[in-house]
């Protein structure tokens, strides 16, 4: 009897951790996100890859969190409704992240410049990250009643792990980019030119397909 509980008590907690970790790591990896983090990263130096991530992350959670609250909390359903909108934006902003980058004049390609070529756009990492938080919520809480989830405990959990997996997600791909970044500043041929070209080209095209698909959507 004592075995039946602990193994229906480990797959209470067990089944959202690793299904909310594992949903997290893969909503990480979505074409938005990278594009928005090497679009950001590439065009301000004073802050590495590693830091955009990081406040992507941070704002990615905060915002999920609260609509949760609003959601689970205060049962206000209707509150998904403004991903449509948060798309959107997304779209639009990464259309204008993408533009910027294609623009980066030669010098500020240089190591020694990037420093100083965007330093109010530290916060935009946080700001990005907490609209990409409210764009993906309606898919997210919709997953909650197909997993079945009915305490406040499984889907508090089930969130918690889902924000985790998308912060390592996010890290991960900001350390691969971070070594790209270095080998563009290291004066390896023509890489240093056609690196903040395709990361310029893969947000316009992004962008453009996520306002493509969320107004055709209605």
């Amino acid at each position: 009897m004592l075995e039946t509980f602990k193994t229906i008590s480990l797959g209470l907690w067990q089944q959202p951790l690793f299904l909310g970790a594992g949903l997290g790591l893969i909503h990480a990896l979505d074409a938005d996100h990278l594009s928005t983090l090497s679009g950001l990263a590439i065009s301000d130096r004073s802050v590495s890859a590693t830091g955009y991530a990081v406040r992507w992350a941070c704002g990615h959670a905060a915002t999920l969190g609260g609509i949760a609250f609003m959601v689970i909390g205060l049962r206000l359903w209707s509150a998904t409704a403004l991903s449509a909108y948060a798309e959107i934006l997304v779209g639009i902003l990464l259309i204008l992240i993408g533009l910027r980058t294609l623009c980066l004049s030669p010098r500020y390609r240089q190591a020694e410049n990037y420093a100083v070529a965007y330093p109010h756009a530290r916060g935009a990492g946080l700001f990005m990250g907490a609209l990409h938080g409210g764009a993906g919520s309606a898919v997210i809480f919709a997953l909650i009643p197909l997993a079945g989830y009915q305490s406040g405990t499984q889907i508090l959990l089930y969130l918690t792990s889902f924000s985790i997996g998308v912060t390592v997600g996010a890290l991960a791909f900001s350390a691969t980019f971070e070594h790209l970044l270095s080998r563009s500043q290291s004066g390896m041929g023509k890489f240093g030119t056609v690196l903040p070209a395709a990361v310029g080209i893969f947000a316009l095209v992004t962008g453009g397909l996520l306002l493509l698909g969320t107004t055709h959507a209605g």
